[in-house]
């Protein structure tokens, strides 16, 4: 069977050339707000705990730098983000987020389609005439993105994606503070142990010489009882702290994305003071500037902003279904009784088509005022966000300071109780007091070593929680945020991640 075009050749051309207006339109305007960075009115003008200086600062310094002094640590960190499974979690998410802006921007290119058939009958009517038939045909369409709809969505897309790596980005720098503060929780632990049996050791040999003493008829049932007593609490204090040293080994087992087992760590070898450990720019605190300049450093405060960016995007790309749908739109046909001739001829078709709405209950301005809600929830919720990042930095920074502090006053204190506790017992050795001014010294001791080393682990604690507040392990270099481009595609690569 013989087909035609529907359209001459020389009509074809003047319609496409109808149209190249409306192509050049497409690129030009999008409806809808433009993005812009909200504002977070609620901004404290400095810290209250730390002066600023001018130095590098903890927040540009990487955290295998930090750590350097601890190999072990660096090396369970590197373990971790490459096991652990909530990164692994991350990363898919982000592919996820890549394929969405993918899809996104196959809206800016024409669809092209195909379709075959073949059957027997009268193509025409319900007669009882019956021939073959075959049929093959291609069509193309071409929505022209006049209004930025498209635009938009893309927008939106790349927003998702940049605030979705930023969420990585998130989940790795809290997973190296959680290994750091698990890691320095099982040191404490170590040594908590350590000191429970050094007591317990010590008190047991008090034991001995109290029941010496006692069968010498010089002794004390009461006294002997007492160190008993005392030398069995110090017995249950390792039995509990041991325990808590396999809870602490299984936490950190699995941050690291493996089964329950040991954790290698090194020996006691660090400085007592903490600050020794760290690199000179690590111990300067804070920089000078605003804490808004610094927490833009924050990846939950970047991904709260991209958050925001989505959004609004979403606002124009709803206005847009105001608006006619324009597309370009073409179809080449063949049809044939015989197989065999199938492509001997074939019809084209060329056109366009304006699908606009007149009705449809409002939908679309419904559509558009959730679009404008969601907007101003997703700046309420980088608003708190930032409030959020404003306090946990406050809060590790006086933590931070008050822990150094309370660390200096453990330390005089076991100094005097253990000088206090020489005297007495030589009190006692010399027959001039009883036993328990020997054993309450010797309790008071035990509770001031245990809490001396609890201020050491808040302290490394404090320090953590401040890296990870201020955002740790990032650049000077990657503090600007990602910008999207004109159409709503990636005109810079997603931030790294805080691994060297």
């Amino acid at each position: 069977m013989n087909t035609r075009s529907y359209f001459p050749k020389k009509q074809a051309r003047m319609a496409a050339l109808a149209f190249l207006p409306s192509l050049l339109l497409a690129g030009g305007c999008a409806v809808g707000p433009d993005y812009a960075r909200p504002e977070v009115q609620e901004t404290p003008e400095n810290w209250r705990s730390a002066a600023p200086v001018d130095a590098p600062t903890i927040a540009n310094t990487a955290w295998w730098e930090i750590h350097k002094t601890e190999p072990e640590l660096v090396a369970l960190i590197h373990a971790g983000l490459e096991n652990n499974k909530e990164i692994k979690m991350a990363v898919e998410r982000l592919a996820q987020a890549r394929a969405s802006l993918g899809g996104a921007g196959a809206a800016y290119l024409p669809t092209v389609s195909y379709n075959g058939a073949a059957f027997r009958g009268d193509p025409r009517t319900f007669s009882a005439s019956y021939q073959n038939g075959f049929t093959a045909a291609g069509a193309i369409n071409w929505e022209l993105d006049l209004w930025g709809r498209i635009r938009r969505l893309n927008e939106s897309a790349a927003a998702s994606y940049f605030a979705t790596a930023e969420n990585k980005n998130a989940v790795v720098l809290a997973l190296v503070a959680d290994i750091a503060t698990g890691y320095f929780n099982l040191r404490t632990l170590d040594k908590q142990v350590a000191i429970s049996e050094q007591t317990a050791s010590t008190r047991e040999e008090a034991l001995k010489i109290a029941k010496a003493r006692l069968k010498e008829g010089i002794g004390n049932a009461i006294d002997a009882l007492q160190v008993e007593a005392d030398a069995l609490s110090a017995r249950t204090s390792v039995v509990n702290f041991k325990e808590a040293v396999t809870l602490q080994e299984n936490a950190l087992c699995l941050l690291l994305g493996r089964a329950p087992g040991p954790i290698l760590r090194a020996k006691d070898t660090r400085p007592k003071d903490i600050w020794q450990s760290f690199p000179a720019s690590a111990r300067q605190v804070v920089p000078a500037g605003l804490p808004a300049d610094l927490l833009r450093n924050r990846p939950d405060l970047r991904a709260a902003e991209r958050n925001v960016c989505a959004a609004n995007a979403q606002i124009g790309a709803a206005i847009a279904n105001y608006f006619p749908k324009v597309s370009l739109t073409g179809t080449l046909g063949f049809f044939s009784p015989q197989l065999k001739g199938l492509f001997d001829h074939a019809g084209t078709q060329g056109g366009g088509s304006l699908l606009g709405p007149l009705f449809d209950g409002f939908a679309t301005y419904h559509t558009v005022k959730g679009a404008e809600a969601r907007t101003r929830e997703a700046v309420l919720a980088f608003q708190q966000t930032a409030l959020n990042a404003f306090r946990e930095t406050d809060n590790a920074l006086s933590t931070l300071h008050t822990s150094r502090e309370r660390l200096g006053l453990l330390q005089k204190q076991v100094a005097a109780l253990d000088e206090a506790l020489k005297k007495i017992r030589a009190s006692y050795d010399a027959g001039k007091i009883a036993l328990l001014p020997v054993l309450d010294a010797d309790r008071t001791l035990f509770s001031a070593k245990l809490a001396l080393v609890s201020a050491q682990n808040e302290e490394q604690a404090a320090f953590v929680n401040l890296y990870k507040s201020l955002g740790g392990g990032w650049r000077t270099a990657d503090l600007k945020l990602p910008v999207i481009n004109a159409n709503g595609g990636l005109s810079e690569p997603p931030p790294a991640t805080v691994t060297p």
